[in-house]
């Protein structure tokens, strides 16, 4: 299956849409807006709370060294920090991180709020592949510019559906509206 082109349009031209009045860990008005633009294309999506790892490439090199769930120690995170390895996560009690997905697609317009670049990890919008066992609790991962990226469903935490930039779609109107209009000519240059 490839990505759906309203999709990977989406990836490439809503961000600095949804940056010129959201801040960068706008990840609730980023999916309401994601999930909008996509109906307006007849593509059904729905938002997903995750938890979202980033780690950079020392990290994954010390992850394959000793073994993935290895628990270690505070002295042995340190020495890792200080060889350079690097992890940022988005999780927790409350949302954590808000997702747009289709049956078989993650969309995530703000994963680059988890940008550290002195740490080796450069991030922008993504839309990957997902399997059904996704929705079931199997980690999805994708790898981006040197960093390896792991997506987990966090059932229950609906609490974003309460937040104004949810609840409030006249505080998204405009971006959904710009994007539309992008989208479309961007898909009609594509035609020519």
């Amino acid at each position: 299956m490839s990505i759906p082109a309203p999709i990977r349009l989406l990836t490439e031209h809503a961000r600095p849409i949804i940056l010129s009045s959201f801040r960068k860990d706008s990840c609730i008005a980023s999916t309401a807006i994601s999930i909008k633009v996509l109906h307006h294309f007849g593509i059904k999506a729905f938002p997903v709370p995750v938890h979202m790892d980033v780690f950079n490439r020392m990290y994954v090199k010390m992850i394959e060294e000793v073994g993935i769930g290895t628990d270690l120690s505070k002295e042995e995170q340190l020495a890792w920090t200080e060889k350079g390895a690097w992890s940022v996560g988005v999780k927790g009690d409350s949302v954590g991180h808000v997702v747009a997905c289709t049956k078989k697609v993650l969309i995530d317009l703000s994963i680059d709020q988890a940008t550290r670049p002195a740490r080796g990890i450069f991030l922008e919008p993504l839309a990957i592949e997902v399997q059904e066992t996704f929705f079931g609790g199997e980690p999805a991962f994708t790898a981006m510019n040197d960093s390896l990226i792991r997506y987990m469903t966090n059932p229950g935490r609906d609490n974003f559906l309460q937040s104004k930039d949810w609840t409030d779609g006249s505080r998204h109107e405009k971006q959904v509206a710009k994007t539309i209009e992008v989208l479309e000519k961007e898909m009609r240059k594509r035609k020519r």
